[in-house]
């Protein structure tokens, strides 16, 4: 029996699935109310943008978004794991 089947026979629904919908709701909330704005007034746009290497005339990298988007990335993964670290382990 698939796990889709079995939910809708029994009409069950698990208690993880809606810690998993809250959890996902909390941190988006938090990131878009919170980090974003923090993340925006520390490093502005015009900023970031003039961290690029050009290869060609039509081809460019753009470091400073690629370095913004890791830290970000290592900031939101090292809070949320220390906020939900015990719950996420018990």
């Amino acid at each position: 029996m698939k796990i889709d089947e079995y939910i809708s026979r029994n009409k069950v629904l698990s208690m993880n699935t809606f810690l998993s919908a809250f959890i996902f709701v909390y941190i988006s909330s938090v990131t878009a109310t919170v980090f974003d704005p923090i993340f925006n007034f520390i490093f502005p746009d015009e900023k970031v943008k003039k961290l690029r290497l050009q290869l060609s005339p039509t081809a460019n990298i753009e470091i400073g978004i690629f370095l913004l988007e890791t830290l970000r990335c290592l900031v939101y993964s090292t809070t949320f794991y220390y906020t939900f670290g015990s719950y996420l382990t018990s």
